[in-house]
């Protein structure tokens, strides 16, 4: 299984690694530190809308984690199982 991960699947999998670092953090509360819409956090989560830089950056903030912790998909078979 050492296929390329297209657009599409890169963006649901690190929306779902938004949405599982977020917790128990509603959208609207990272919405509101990011200075976007809740409905723009649920698009990100997934995968309909591409996180900009200076979101990640702030969301890493509001998440108090790292910007890689965020973008950086290192282990496939997590990403294949979250695509299913």
């Amino acid at each position: 299984m050492n296929k390329e991960l297209t657009r599409e699947e890169m963006l649901r999998i690190s929306g779902a690694r938004l949405r599982d670092l977020r917790g128990i953090r509603t959208q609207q509360e990272i919405a509101d530190a990011v200075g976007v819409t809740a409905m723009a956090v649920s698009q990100y989560e997934r995968g309909e809308r591409q996180v900009p830089l200076m979101a990640l950056y702030a969301i890493a903030q509001a998440l108090q984690c790292k910007v890689t912790d965020l973008a950086i998909i290192d282990d496939l078979n997590y990403l294949r199982e979250r695509l299913n």
